[in-house]
């Protein structure tokens, strides 16, 4: 006996089917898309530890300090922060020379929200040479400057008081007409350095001063329509021509932007030679 077929029940049972084919389609497409950034992010991991990517960051080490840069090693860490192990610029073993040799940096950029933004720089193990010149001025020029702004934080007296050539009083917060107006500091940037020391010398090769165990951290801090740098400083030992030194500095303060507000100083003076 023939049965009767009932085309509306089997097109009731095939319309759900039907529904979920977006869904389906939809859920394949985003597989595709999470294996595809899976492989990237690996190749990416594996692409940043090859001498063609180390090459291609000392060129452009090399093109910011002017010469020829050399980097040991290259990584991205799992959360794609760019490190730099043994970077080397001019001629460190040489005294009189400027040079520039960093153990460890860490680059981390502000993922996932600005990427071409930098969140956090972090270096460990520099020691830096500056060298006066009568025809180029001090070298490393892009480190030179850096290293004046950061004597402007720290204000005039500074190393007048920590070699006790000062009246024991701390130095007075930076007025904001004092204030470099070029100031390259981002804001939102935070900074650490540890285990640093920096030398200067003259152009006769007489070192100026030296600085060991150095420790630098400027942290970012939000308040309502204002952006703060917290700023903390701390060296082992500054010592200037002639036997005038200081151990164990540290200052602590705000930057404004505008004035710099001195929270903490403390040192203890060494003898003279």
């Amino acid at each position: 006996m023939w049965s009767r077929v009932n085309s509306d029940g089997n097109a009731e049972a095939e319309a759900p089917a039907r529904r979920l084919q977006p869904l389906r389609a939809l859920r394949r497409f985003v597989g595709t898309v999470i294996g595809l950034a899976l492989i990237l992010y690996v190749s990416a991991l594996a692409a940043s530890r090859t001498a063609g990517f180390r090459g291609l960051v000392a060129a452009r080490l090399g093109e910011w300090l002017g010469d020829k840069v050399e980097v040991g090693a290259t990584a991205l860490t799992p959360r794609l922060a760019l490190r730099l192990d043994r970077i080397v610029w001019g001629r460190p073993d040489t005294p009189g020379a400027a040079s520039l040799r960093v153990d460890r940096l860490r680059i981390e950029p502000d993922w996932p929200w600005r990427p071409s933004r930098l969140r956090a720089v972090i270096a460990r193990g520099v020691s830096v040479a500056f060298a006066e010149s009568a025809e180029v001025g001090w070298q490393p020029a892009w480190l030179a400057r850096r290293a004046a702004e950061f004597e402007s934080w720290l204000g005039d007296d500074f190393m007048r008081f920590c070699s006790g050539a000062a009246p024991a009083a701390p130095p007075a917060p930076v007025a904001a007409d004092t204030v470099p107006k070029s100031s390259a500091t981002p804001r939102r940037l935070r900074l650490e350095m540890s285990e640093a020391e920096a030398a200067w010398w003259n152009a006769a090769g007489e070192r100026m001063a030296h600085l060991e165990g150095l420790r630098l951290e400027v942290t970012p801090v939000s308040l309502p329509g204002r952006e703060l740098l917290h700023v903390r400083v701390a060296a082992d030992r500054v010592e200037r021509a002639r036997g005038i030194c200081a151990e164990r500095i540290r200052v602590e303060f705000l930057d404004t932007g505008r004035q710099r507000l001195l929270l903490d100083f403390d040192t203890g003076l060494a003898p003279q030679n």
